[in-house]
């Protein structure tokens, strides 16, 4: 498959901190394009560049990009709502085959992207990921967070 059929992508509104060090790591191991979504002011406080690096901002977009960032900056006070809501917006809009969400606090010790795409592409699976333990995690064992993380089957890191 094509780098042009796999789109990869982060979102760090609000926390753009993350992102020079997961983009450096990032760079250090991957050669696909990685699309960054973000507002104007928060990549104002990112250094790394790299033609690898799509700084995506909705506001630039005119009229409709800036309602869209606002209603994604809303819903990120609600949680990973926001990142549904850019999914959503992404798999209507864009025209890859293959949707490959990195999280911006995640750190690369070594080439991953092949592993998930080869995954979706040669092993037919829909979905791709490491593992975000609920019920079967390691951590909060006691006390009503624990109650409701119990209720909550492992899924998939986005």
């Amino acid at each position: 498959m094509q780098n042009n059929e796999i789109f990869v992508w982060t979102e760090a509104f609000n926390c753009s901190e993350l992102l020079d060090p997961m983009l450096d790591s990032y760079l250090t191991h991957h050669n696909h394009t990685i699309h960054v979504y973000a507002t104007q002011s928060d990549f104002e406080k990112v250094k790394i560049t790299s033609k690898l690096i799509k700084r995506e901002v909705f506001s630039k977009e005119g009229i409709k990009g800036k309602i869209l960032e606002k209603i994604i900056l809303n819903k990120f006070k609600k949680g990973h709502s926001g990142t549904a809501h850019l999914w959503a917006h992404l798999i209507r809009t864009r025209k890859e085959k293959v949707f490959l969400h990195l999280d911006a606090d995640n750190i690369f010790v070594k080439e991953t992207l092949n592993d998930l795409i080869d995954s979706v592409l040669k092993d037919g699976y829909s979905l791709a990921g490491s593992r975000r333990p609920y019920k079967f995690r390691v951590y909060r064992k006691n006390g009503k967070d624990a109650d409701k993380l119990n209720l909550r089957p492992d899924v998939v890191n986005t």
